[in-house]
């Protein structure tokens, strides 16, 4: 029963010394300002790269402006540019300046007039 006792007693002496060691803790110190975690500013260059395609189709219902009544056309071409620019960040908003240029290269060439025009005032 003392064993018992003593064992009470020794928990009761180590649960008491923590409580008081932790009164002895000083305050936090609080931050002046408050920092985002990520910051914006700098500079900044990209590229971007693709392919274009596109199918144009000219239905002529009347017969008047082509021969064949019907015209399928198909493009494809190369697209690229890039972009540069610079950002500042002022706690939590970003202001910015950008400039970008892009290329595109597609062509097509389409005759609607396909009729020698004699022939046109023929029909008309």
């Amino acid at each position: 029963m003392k064993k018992l006792l003593l064992g009470i007693f020794a928990l009761a002496a180590l649960t008491g010394a923590n409580a008081a060691s932790a009164a002895d803790m000083g305050l936090p110190a609080k931050a002046s300002t408050l920092q985002p975690a990520w910051d914006w500013s700098g500079f900044y260059a990209g590229l971007n790269v693709g392919y274009a395609r596109g199918n144009t189709v000219w239905n002529d219902l009347d017969g008047f402006l082509t021969a064949g009544g019907s015209n399928n056309e198909s493009n494809n071409g190369f697209i690229g540019g890039g972009q540069v620019g610079y950002n500042w960040q002022f706690r939590h908003a970003v202001v910015g300046v950008e400039t970008d240029f892009d290329y595109l290269g597609l062509r097509q060439n389409t005759i609607l007039f396909a009729i020698p025009p004699g022939n046109l005032v023929d029909r008309i």
